[in-house]
């Protein structure tokens, strides 16, 4: 049987981000401090990102960021309890569920083929919906970095490391 290899990552940074004057603006930056090719496990809120001025912020939208702003320093036993406590918050509605897996995401850069990605998929039934996650397992160990934003200088060479926005499903299996 062909097991699954990882993408290999130092630090596994997920960000949620919302569409806000029509950009993807990121709201909560998370830190899954504890995780491996099976499992995503202790989660922290590390960065809460304050509303952008220059898109024209409704009041809600500033309120969903207060809300936001509360949960920083936060840990979690595991991503999944994280994502819908963040999600929650954000939503105000204590009950709000999300698919964590596509509703967060990791900006990534990596030296690997990006045509990889999200090659594999698997079906699953939460909160009484079937879903699909999609998985990436012939990354073959592939060497990556995840960062909280994009970096503000992006390699131009043709040679250049890929870079950009996947899903969490996308990059599994993770690893250190």
């Amino acid at each position: 049987p062909r097991h699954p290899t990882q993408m290999r990552v130092p630090r596994l940074l997920v960000t949620y981000r919302e569409r806000i004057g029509g950009h993807r603006v990121p709201i909560v930056v998370l830190e899954v401090i504890d995780f491996d090719a099976k499992r995503l496990g202790i989660t922290r809120v590390v960065r809460v990102c304050g509303a952008p001025r220059a898109l024209g912020v409704q009041a809600f939208e500033a309120e969903r960021f207060a809300r936001a702003r509360q949960l920083l320093g936060k840990e979690y036993t595991g991503f999944p309890r994280a994502c819908q406590q963040v999600y929650a918050a954000i939503c105000g509605d204590k009950d709000a569920h999300i698919n964590c897996m596509d509703a967060f995401e990791v900006y990534v850069r990596g030296d690997f083929d990006p045509f990889l990605l999200g090659t594999w998929c698997e079906r699953k039934e939460k909160h009484g919906e079937e879903i699909v996650e999609r998985f990436s397992p012939m990354l073959a160990a592939a060497v990556a970095k995840t960062f909280d934003e994009p970096p503000a200088m992006r390699p131009h060479s043709p040679t250049a490391q890929w870079e950009g926005w996947i899903t969490v499903s996308e990059g599994r299996p993770y690893a250190h």
